[in-house]
């Protein structure tokens, strides 16, 4: 995921759609591989994943920083609070998304709805007009 992750955030230019696709990416992969949104929700504790190298994907994590500096710079993302917060707003708001399409078993695929739910949390994540 990682890896696709890092691939989909090369050659789109425009900050919000790097970050629409990141979004899609991460929800596509879940519906498609829910086996592994299961056991991270309830076989590892995150003490755990929290010693793992992947947890704290410098690749990954760093790639993700540099397009929020970017678009902070480019004055298209909230400045009121460090990157780290809007990093937390995204992973928190995606994970809990593919947490509940888990829980609730899956009715209907979770990208039916990728663009309206990530209209959502850009407007969380941009610049207030």
């Amino acid at each position: 995921l990682a890896v696709r992750m890092i691939d989909h955030l090369q050659g789109i230019e425009d900050i919000k759609e790097r970050f629409r696709k990141v979004f899609w990416v991460t929800l596509d992969f879940f519906e498609k591989n829910p086996k592994v949104a299961q056991m991270m929700m309830s076989s590892v504790y995150v003490n755990t994943w929290r010693k793992q190298d992947n947890y704290q994907n410098p690749i990954l994590f760093g790639t993700f920083m540099k397009v929020l500096r970017e678009g902070r710079a480019k004055g298209v993302l909230n400045d009121e609070v460090d990157e780290k917060f809007l990093l937390d707003y995204i992973f928190g708001v995606t994970g809990r998304l593919v947490q509940m399409y888990i829980h609730r078993g899956q009715k209907e695929p979770v990208t039916k709805y990728a663009n309206q739910l990530f209209e959502m949390l850009w407007r969380s994540l941009a610049k207030a007009p």
